[in-house]
């Protein structure tokens, strides 16, 4: 065995570096994982505690806020959906002024007048002055057969000029 040189050494160092050098890389990889993991976690705890904190003080204020109210105001934001559906009853039937104001324009008789015409949530409210009983019930008469479904004498009473002012509810309904 004359061709073997023995003294020649062999360089194993420079790969076991090399094999500890990719060791410690994946053992800081992992390191550097566990330690954003903790991060984000700490920073969710957080945002947990300073959410129900925040949670604590609106609904302490609602409690506060709902304890204030009186009745008539709880009554008043109650009756909102009521009102809401008187608006749509109102806006979908068919009712038009117009003919409303020119049908009791037909029905007035002569010695009738009208002083007011409104409108109020059942019906409409007629105020007309008038010489004497008679002329009153005329009036009546002719505002039922005029096609008013139903006609209700609120109020008479004597004016200062003599003349009789009737107050009178009539249904819409025709």
């Amino acid at each position: 065995m004359s061709g073997i040189n023995l003294s020649q050494s062999q360089n194993f160092s420079g790969s076991a570096v090399a094999k500890r050098s990719s060791s410690d890389k994946g053992f800081l990889i992992s390191i550097v994982i566990l330690i954003i993991t903790l991060l984000i976690f700490g920073g969710l705890k957080f945002i947990t505690i300073s959410l129900s904190s925040k949670k604590a003080e609106i609904e302490s204020q609602i409690k506060n806020v709902s304890s204030e109210l009186s009745r008539e105001e709880v009554n008043r934001v109650a009756d909102f959906q009521k009102r809401i559906d008187n608006i749509k009853t109102d806006f979908n039937s068919e009712i038009l002024p117009n003919e409303t104001l020119s049908s009791i324009a037909e029905a007035m008789i002569p010695g009738a007048v009208a002083t007011s015409i409104g409108y109020t949530p059942n019906g409409i409210l007629v105020v007309f002055k008038a010489d004497n009983y008679q002329t009153v019930a005329k009036q009546i008469l002719s505002l039922k057969n005029s096609g008013f479904g139903y006609v209700k004498i609120s109020k008479i009473e004597r004016g200062t000029s003599e003349k009789e002012e009737i107050s009178v509810s009539l249904d819409l309904e025709k």
